[in-house]
């Protein structure tokens, strides 16, 4: 007998939500008892009917009060542990279910693990909330201690290179000698040469467009809008994209157009948004404030909304969140594009990892007294695996389309951050200073935790 092992991870924000999974032979139902917690089942071939086949069947369905609200499917071989037919077998194909519920998920294809040194065990997550589109006017209304209090109070969801889900960049200029030699240069020959997969693997670190993520709850966005890197911009002359490393994805002028509709349509919400430069693998990426300036004009002439949105800055975290919302300033930029480092920031060469340890103990290290010069606070809550050589390397060779190690890391990271963050954070950091919770593939449980930091931060 062989067989393909599931680590999973669930969380539920209620006993009407809970989330049953069955593998053959094995069927299980999940409500909040199971959050944070890590399970596992087996794909075994001797559950499976018939002798000659080795491939079983992952389901899972989450339900509300009963009813079915969301419902996938994968068959994974016993022998291999390869996915074949189903509907998870790509991670820019795993789109979350909006509304009540709000359902996330995703499904990490582990291949044999011995290439990279990681887990062996596929690993599984779908977390479960009530509707969070509009979150922060909810709270305000149930707590007027948050509306009354400064928005720099607030511990806001947000989104690590924010940019990185669009694909369409890469794929325009893979063709380009010049660009895969630059690609070699920064990420390794066989990354270059093997294409679109290999730069999928380790550089995009969401899965979801701007508009799904600010669906899910996330109000605070890590952007990097830079120029192309000298090798490929004859390809996109004149406009500003997502930069990570030389890796491009979205374009800046399309995801402030993004946001604005969105915050149109939502009027009781506000985003904030750090535009920097970390990481870009030439100065010469790098725009001056007029460049980013000029894009946020083209972004709201293209917008035109009836009543337009207000822009502010980050001495705007210091107003109240009545105050914002009455005065329509709703869209807040944390920093000027030259001066893109005025936050203290978890993150250090430790977060190459593929355990929670490393992460927890950085979190435990940050001071209450911020930095000088410095506006707010940025808790990191993902792994950065891609930093780890041997992963690397598994993921440049890998022929699956859900083999990113962000995402192998992100429910095992995700299920310590989280009840981390609930403990400690409102108690440890000041709360006079805002408190982003910044994570790859962002998620309705970060946003659960968001608002119940939020809760504990405020005060009149």
């Amino acid at each position: 007998m062989v067989a393909k092992g599931i680590d999973y991870y669930l969380y539920s924000d209620s006993e009407d939500l809970r989330t049953d999974l069955a593998v053959p032979k094995v069927d299980r139902s999940h409500g909040p008892e199971a959050n944070f917690k890590k399970n596992n089942f087996h794909v075994q071939s001797g559950n499976i009917p018939d002798p000659l086949n080795y491939t079983g069947r992952l389901e899972w369905v989450t339900r509300y009060r009963g009813e079915d609200m969301i419902r996938h499917w994968q068959n994974i071989s016993s022998l291999d542990g390869n996915l074949y037919t189903g509907t998870m077998h790509n991670m820019f194909n795993t789109p979350p279910r909006i509304g009540n519920p709000t359902v996330c998920w995703g499904l990490y294809d582990a291949g044999s693990g011995k290439v990279s040194g990681m887990t062996n065990q596929h690993q599984f997550y779908v977390y479960a909330t009530r509707d969070q589109r509009r979150w922060m006017g909810d709270l305000a209304k149930r707590n007027p201690r948050v509306a009354r209090g400064p928005l720099a109070r607030f511990a806001l969801p947000g989104s690590h290179d924010a940019g990185m889900f669009d694909m369409r960049p890469v794929r325009k200029v893979l063709h380009n000698p010049a660009f895969v030699l630059a690609l070699g240069a920064h990420m390794g020959v066989a990354a270059a040469l093997l294409g679109p997969r290999a730069v999928a693997n380790l550089s995009m670190t969401q899965k979801d467009n701007i508009r799904t993520q600010l669906d899910v709850g996330t109000r605070y966005f890590d952007f990097r809008p830079g120029w192309m890197h000298s090798a490929i911009r004859p390809f996109f002359p004149t406009a500003l994209y997502h930069q990570h490393g030389l890796i491009p994805g979205y374009p800046y002028v399309d995801f402030l157009v993004d946001v604005l509709r969105w915050l149109d349509a939502n009027p009781g919400e506000i985003v904030v948004v750090n535009p920097n430069t970390q990481g870009f693998a030439a100065n010469a990426m790098k725009p001056a404030d007029s460049s980013v300036a000029d894009a946020l004009k083209t972004a709201i002439a293209r917008v035109k909304a009836p009543r337009p949105i207000g822009i502010g800055k980050s001495t705007d975290l210091d107003r109240s969140y009545d105050a914002l919302i009455r005065d329509n300033i709703r869209l807040i930029f944390a920093n000027p594009i030259e001066n893109g480092d005025r936050f203290y920031n978890s993150w250090s060469g430790a977060y190459a990892t593929l355990k929670p340890a490393p992460v927890i103990k950085a979190f435990e290290g940050m001071k209450r007294e911020m930095p000088a010069r410095t506006n707010h606070v940025v808790m990191q809550m993902q792994a950065t695996a891609t930093k780890i050589d041997a992963v690397v390397a598994a993921s440049v060779i890998t022929t699956s389309d859900a083999s990113s190690p962000l995402l192998a890391t992100k429910p095992v990271m995700d299920a310590a951050t989280n009840p981390w963050l609930r403990a400690h954070a409102a108690k440890r950091l000041s709360p006079d200073h805002l408190l982003v919770f910044l994570n790859d593939f962002v998620d309705n449980c970060m946003v659960d935790t968001a608002i119940m930091v939020t809760e504990q931060r405020a005060r009149d």
